[in-house]
């Protein structure tokens, strides 16, 4: 299926960064992806990244705006890094997030990371389907 061949190469590639007390973007981190969800127009399923065939690991450097798979040594562009305060968002104490952004292979993606805890959102988008992939970071 076309989505999960992306799903492993984006998974695989995607900018992901913790920021907090210890991640400040200038230490290359590792990322776990734990659970995601497969959608379409009809209906969402919950999956393993085994089941998605996504990779388990990123290494994210953040400096040198790239995310690789240890496993291939396939490596994804950062396009696109800003930040969000998710206090004014929702007016109580969360908070702030990275936002991570880019494109590949016709998905346009988005990582959202809470800088205090590491807990990270990567959405990614397609023609006809859609893909959530929720994880955590930590130093490399």
């Amino acid at each position: 299926m076309r989505t999960t061949k992306f799903v492993a190469m984006l998974v695989a590639l995607s900018p992901l960064i913790a920021m907090g007390a210890d991640f400040d973007g200038s230490k290359p981190l590792i990322c776990a992806q734990n659970e995601v969800r497969q959608c379409d127009v009809n209906s969402c399923e919950s999956l393993t990244p085994e089941e998605a065939g996504v990779a388990n690991f990123l290494k994210v450097d953040v400096r040198k705006r790239e995310i690789t798979d240890p496993d291939s040594g396939h490596a994804s562009e950062i396009v696109t890094v800003s930040e969000i305060d998710i206090a004014d968002a929702y007016e109580k104490a969360l908070s702030d997030v990275l936002v991570l952004q880019g494109t590949e292979q016709g998905f346009g993606w988005s990582l959202s990371i809470a800088r205090e805890t590491g807990d990270m959102i990567l959405t990614a988008a397609g023609e006809f389907d859609a893909l959530v992939v929720f994880g955590a970071c930590t130093l490399d």
